[in-house]
């Protein structure tokens, strides 16, 4: 039996790219996959020396991390990745935000990815 919660991410999960995202092909040199996602942003400000604020802004995607693989083996987002918008042919690049990494995982067993990158093209 599913918790409430464990329901709400399904649901999530579900509607999420069909309201608020799309199909994106992820790839690492010429190993690629498509999958749905959820796009967001993340805006910081980071002091990385203690002396002046440093602002970033990026687009997120939000994916399920069981979807994320290549063939049957399951990846986790890397620095220097593409990821393309296939509605529109826009190209991200998977960067870590200062101060982390290039993703954050959510959700009760970690089964959420949001990847962290910057538009290029």
């Amino acid at each position: 039996m599913s918790t409430l919660l464990e329901r709400g991410m399904a649901m999530l999960a579900r509607v999420g790219p069909e309201q608020a995202g799309g199909k994106i092909r992820y790839a690492v040199g010429t190993d690629t996959c498509v999958l749905s996602a959820t796009f967001g942003r993340t805006d910081e400000a980071v002091d990385p020396f203690g002396q002046m604020l440093v602002a970033w802004s990026g687009q997120d995607f939000i994916v399920q991390a069981e979807d994320l693989r290549f063939g049957l083996t399951p990846i986790l987002p890397v620095n220097g990745a593409r990821i393309t918008k296939l509605a529109s042919g826009e190209v991200y690049e998977v960067l870590s935000i200062p101060g982390g990494k290039c993703f954050k995982t959510a959700g009760p067993n970690d089964e959420v990815l949001r990847i962290h990158a910057k538009k290029v093209t």
